[in-house]
């Protein structure tokens, strides 16, 4: 599996289950080839839950994560 590192970004996590969607992390991303059909990619992705406030961290797969479009502090569009 390859496996490759980018900058932090903030995403929502749809359950599987039809749950609300969770605040997440990405912190690393990796592509995990598969027999007779294209790669796939995960993300780990770090959450807190919000009842415990236990911090986890977990691969997951691209097509449950909401990307969360923001801008650093201090970024003006021109």
């Amino acid at each position: 599996m390859e496996q490759h590192r980018t900058r932090v970004r903030h995403v929502w996590v749809r359950s599987g289950f039809g749950g609300p969607p969770q605040q997440g992390l990405v912190l690393a991303w990796r592509r995990i080839p598969r027999e007779a059909s294209p790669p796939t990619w995960q993300a780990l992705v770090l959450q807190v839950d919000e009842k415990t406030g236990t911090v986890r961290t977990e691969w997951v797969f691209v097509i449950y994560l909401v990307p969360v479009p923001s801008n650093p502090p201090g970024y003006e569009k021109q």
